[in-house]
């Protein structure tokens, strides 16, 4: 019996640990998933100034044609930078009525309308924080958003929700270490309120944060508080968290969070970063010349793909390639810069879906596809050899139609008037007199009239064939011993 008893105990803790095993390999198994998830590639546009007008409805289209492969893009990785990098520090116009905003959640709470007054003033505080730049610079918001802050906690323990008191008092001891509350302002529940948290953060140990940047010399806010240039060392702050703020006299940067619980913490900000990086009207870089986003793009496309753990950055562009607008593509690596780069034509006609598809594919794996320029690099030329389906250059009939135009005119005009002073005299004589000599226009007229015909038939058939949107269209001129002329290459 001791034996059996025995045996199956051996045997129970050998499945125990076949289960325990098991489950170790899910977990790992499922953080290996989560962790490939994590590191897709990133899908950036690149512009100088503004995007175009359709650069949303290209890029969206050929991120919904990969399905799967998709690099992570838009909307969602727009979150990811937020949530673990950065976010704007929003636009510099001062928004309206800020201030009547807070003083009618605080008329509200005087007449016992607490719910109203929250939400007023909620309303008030995150129109603020949506402009921490400005708040920042302007010490009459920062009021504003000191009074918000306190009202709304005073609401909310009115409502019996001290928690939520304690959480905004914090925030408004961390923000404004500084100030004290009166009770000529404030009514003594309030301050008796923020006096005992003030007195349990003070029992909390103290932190600093180091704030570099690259370059040094940037303006440093801690939750909308100037702090110094940097590099700069905040001491005694209080625990919890704080949105760090850099900027230069006239150029904002971006909001960075910072957790400071005690003891020394340091955060480094790439103020070039934040000044290129947007993630309002799109998701990607911006720069203020050709050459610059040429000589930028790489170094931050890579360096937003390290910061946010992916393994390359896919970068998206439009411009122009031989006459023709172009949407180009740039893999670039985290860790070894630009990898390929490719291009697919816009003109005459728009990509079809699978060509859109292959640009994307061909971007995020290398595979080649029809209808794609490859490239070498951002920016440059397709290398000798490449196909050039773009269409373009001065002989294309986007330009050419132009050009046969204007020559049906001139030789129609021409010969046409030739024509009609075929045979009248070119001499002064009297009234009733002959004029010996005449002019002979008919043989050039109708040369000139003709030629001007066939100019006129030819535009006709370039503007019909430009318009049709044919992938490429070209005129060669040749010329021979005895005869000149024009011939058209088509393509569909």
């Amino acid at each position: 019996m001791l034996r059996g008893d025995s045996g199956s105990t051996a045997t129970g803790v050998l499945m125990e640990r076949r289960i325990l095993l098991v489950a170790v390999y899910a977990v790992v198994i499922a953080a290996s998933i989560a962790r490939a998830d994590t590191r897709r590639p990133i899908l950036l546009e690149s512009h100088v100034g503004p995007p175009p007008k359709d650069a949303r409805y290209f890029i969206d289209y050929m991120v919904r044609t990969m399905g799967a492969d998709a690099p992570l893009a838009g909307e969602e990785l727009r979150r990811r930078i937020e949530n673990s990098l950065s976010r704007t520090a929003g636009s510099p116009e001062r928004p309206k009525n800020i201030r009547h905003l807070v003083e009618d959640g605080r008329r509200l709470f005087i007449e016992g309308e607490f719910l109203s007054a929250v939400a007023q003033l909620e309303q008030a505080h995150e129109t603020l924080m949506s402009k921490v730049a400005l708040v920042a610079s302007d010490q009459t918001l920062r009021d504003a958003l000191h009074k918000a802050l306190l009202v709304t906690a005073h609401s909310y323990l009115r409502l019996k929700q001290p928690d939520r008191a304690t959480e905004l008092v914090s925030q408004v001891i961390r923000s404004y270490p500084d100030r004290d509350l009166s009770m000529v302002q404030y009514s003594p529940e309030l301050v008796g309120f923020y006096k005992k948290v003030r007195r349990e953060l003070d029992r909390q140990p103290r932190g600093t944060l180091m704030v570099t940047t690259r370059p040094e010399k940037c303006l440093v806010f801690l939750n909308e508080r100037f702090v110094g240039l940097s590099p700069v060392k905040a001491v005694d702050l209080y625990p919890g968290r704080y949105r760090v703020f850099v900027q230069r006299p006239r150029e904002p940067g971006r909001i960075h969070l910072a957790n400071v619980n005690g003891g020394d913490h340091q955060i480094t900000i790439d103020f070039e970063l934040d000044r290129l990086l947007k993630t309002e009207a799109f998701v990607g870089l911006s720069f203020k010349s050709r050459q610059a986003q040429t000589q930028g793009e790489p170094r931050y496309a890579a360096a937003l793909a390290r910061a946010l753990d992916a393994p390359m950055a896919i970068v998206l562009g439009f411009r122009r390639y031989r006459g023709r607008r172009v949407i180009e593509g740039t893999a670039i690596s985290a860790d070894t810069g630009v990898i390929r780069s490719g291009m697919v034509a816009l003109e005459p006609a728009a990509p079809s879906p699978d060509t859109l598809k292959a640009l994307g594919l061909f971007l995020v794996s290398g595979k080649p596809g029809i209808g794609i320029i490859v490239g070498d690099g951002p920016g440059g030329a397709p290398p000798a050899g490449a196909p050039d389906d773009s269409g373009g250059g001065f002989f294309s009939a986007k330009v050419f139609k132009w050009i046969t135009l204007g020559i049906a005119v001139a030789g129609l005009g021409a010969g046409i008037a030739l024509i009609a002073i075929d045979g009248r005299g070119n001499c002064d004589v009297a009234q009733g007199g002959l004029c010996p000599e005449s002019y002979q226009t008919m043989t050039p007229g109708i040369i000139l009239t003709v030629a001007g015909g066939a100019a006129a038939v030819g535009s006709g058939v370039l503007f019909y064939l430009d318009a049709r949107g044919s992938k490429k269209v070209g005129v060669l001129p040749w010329l021979g011993p005895r005869h000149a002329g024009l011939g058209a290459v088509l393509s569909f």
